[in-house]
């Protein structure tokens, strides 16, 4: 999606005065410690813009100051404050020749919520879906100064944390929670051959990544979680990885649930300066009303300003959702671009339809390919069909999902007589849902009946879960 608009803060006037892209690259939201004060806030934007790789200068005279605008160089920082909303927020802005990476950081110091943003943008000659996606240094600062508040019983770090007995029962008890404000777990075991360190540190913020070197999930429940690795997600169901997956292929995992989270306008740079305005404005035509009490030509015109003015704050307000939304569009199909591409040269377009769980199309064309091969090409021999689709599935490693789902499902219902835990277990793990249960079930694959199905609630044909399985991994794997 593109967007014509230019960027001018003080001495800085963005070249990216065109058709430009805007990418959410990162977002979050957590809880901070009571110490972490409007006072602090200031202070950890400044210490983060003159530490950072290209530090700006002369920010410390700003250090008991709630708004200010500073530029140096290629790069800005602006702090506003508002009482009334009980809101700080700061907003920085950096130059490349390649692009423009935005930093928002919103604290609401009444509830102890910090939200933060990172947005990139880029022209249509400078654009590369190939972008690194961490954290801004902000938050790693913030998380290691010891101001994040703990996460489901754990403590926000830049590092993996190990499970051991001492805290399984904690982490038992938080993937099962459901709360969407709390953030997603990523779990390692023994047979994942990530850094979890490494993964910990990209995923800063966004997520806990859990070290589970001794396998105590599995020995909690050895079926249920098979695969080397797991991200919890309230409200979803745990995403399985194999032992090893791309860092981008979490990170987009976790970042998909983050940016669907609904985030309040006072959340945003911009719904904040909205806000502002308005009560600003507000307190403008109230104080035009005292003044114009007495005078009937002056109240009708104030009353048609205030009117055109609310007018203006929806429309604001709506642009600004509008805007958020597309950003998030936008990375998702930056994501997409450097998933399904080569360097830049694209093997196939996707089409309409999106993935439910991670790389489900692709998964889903490799399996085709394999079984292909398998059925219509003699052992042994070679043909051109034959080398090119070799080619492209040695190209294109996949975790298998399809055949795994096939798997669990055939298994859980093989002679099945009524629908029991391990059954409904099942259809949630492979992302079955159950929509209807009277003298049938009646299910569809992640909610979209245009995959749905039915199998009776029970049944004296031992065939019959054979008989179900077959129909539900062809209609939906």
């Amino acid at each position: 999606m593109l967007f014509t608009f230019t960027v001018e803060y003080g001495k800085i006037k963005s070249i990216f005065s065109e058709r430009v892209i805007i990418m959410l690259i990162y977002s979050t939201r957590f809880r901070v410690k009571e110490i972490f004060t409007k006072e602090q806030f200031v202070k950890s934007i400044i210490k983060w813009c003159t530490t950072k790789n290209y530090p700006m200068k002369d920010l410390e005279k700003h250090i008991s100051e709630f708004m200010f605008l500073e530029t140096d160089g290629n790069q800005m920082i602006e702090v506003i404050n508002s009482e009334a909303l009980g809101i700080i927020a700061a907003r920085h802005i950096s130059e490349t020749k390649k692009g423009c990476w935005k930093v928002d950081a919103v604290l609401n110091y009444d509830k102890k919520i910090l939200s933060v943003y990172t947005d990139y943008t880029v022209n249509e000659q400078t654009a590369d879906s190939h972008i690194i996606r961490r954290p801004p240094w902000l938050i790693n600062q913030i998380i290691n100064d010891g101001f994040a508040e703990d996460n489901l019983g754990f403590e926000l770090k830049t590092k993996a944390i190990l499970l051991d007995e001492s805290n399984k029962n904690i982490f038992l008890s938080a993937i099962e929670q459901n709360s969407t404000d709390n953030l997603p777990i990523v779990r390692l075991s023994s047979k994942s051959r990530l850094n979890a360190d490494s993964l910990a540190l990209k995923l800063a913020g966004l997520a806990v990544v859990i070290n589970d070197p001794s396998d105590l999930l599995c020995s909690a429940d050895s079926e249920k979680y098979s695969e080397p690795i797991y991200v919890f997600i309230p409200h979803r169901n745990p995403v399985p990885f194999g032992d090893y997956p791309l860092h981008c292929d979490i990170i987009h995992v976790v970042a998909d649930f983050l940016n669907s989270r609904s985030y309040d306008k006072l959340e945003t740079w911009e719904g904040i300066n909205g806000e502002i305005i308005r009560l600003k404005s507000q307190e403008i035509l109230e104080n035009l009303k005292k003044e114009s009490a007495d005078n009937e030509f002056n109240k009708s015109y104030l009353a048609d300003l205030e009117a055109e003015n609310e007018e203006y704050v929806r429309k604001y307000e709506k642009l600004t959702e509008e805007l958020q939304r597309l950003k998030v569009e936008n990375e998702n199909l930056n994501y997409i671009i450097e998933t399904y591409s080569d360097s830049g040269k694209k093997l196939l377009a996707l089409g309409k339809e999106r993935d439910y769980y991670p790389n489900e199309q692709l998964e889903i064309i490799i399996d085709v390919l394999k079984d292909y091969l398998a059925k219509s090409i003699n052992k042994g021999e070679r043909t051109r069909r034959s080398d090119i689709l070799k080619s492209i599935i040695e190209a294109n490693p996949v975790q298998g999902t399809p055949k795994k789902f096939k798997k669990l499902i055939k298994k859980a219902l093989a002679g099945y007589k009524n629908n029991s835990k391990k059954i409904l277990d099942a259809f949630k793990q492979t992302g079955i849902v159950v929509i209807e249960h009277t003298k049938h079930f009646k299910i569809c694959y992640h909610g979209d009946t245009r995959y749905l199905s039915e199998i009776s609630a029970s049944s004296s044909d031992y065939r019959a879960g054979d008989n179900a399985a077959a129909t539900i991994n062809k209609l939906m794997f």
